[in-house]
């Protein structure tokens, strides 16, 4: 098998964990590979080490891309005080509307 190799083995499990985005998919079929006797059980610690690779290297790209391009909050968030000058954070609608509601009781 091409998963003899324990450094293709860990390649493989990375491999296939960035292609389904699941590490504990990738850890089922490898389970139930080792139990129809498709795999070893060394085979498969290298390939569960890949899938744990893999999910962290997922995670690190996922952080990379909001790194450089950053989830921004909407202009409205923000309103201008013209009385001070001074900026003051504004509550979303629904909280807004939530405690007007609960001072009418």
């Amino acid at each position: 098998m091409t998963t003899s190799n324990r450094f293709v083995a860990v390649f493989m499990g990375v491999l296939v964990t960035i292609l389904i985005q699941r590490s504990a998919a990738t850890d089922m079929m490898v389970i139930g590979f080792v139990n129809s006797g498709l795999m070893t059980l060394m085979q498969a610690i290298g390939v569960i080490m890949g899938a744990n690779i893999g999910t962290t290297i997922t995670a690190q790209i996922t952080a990379f891309n909001k790194a450089i391009c950053p989830l921004r909050s909407p202009p409205t968030s923000t309103a201008r005080n013209h009385e001070n000058g001074t900026h003051r954070q504004r509550k979303p609608q629904f909280i807004r509307r939530m405690l007007l509601q609960s001072n009418r009781r």
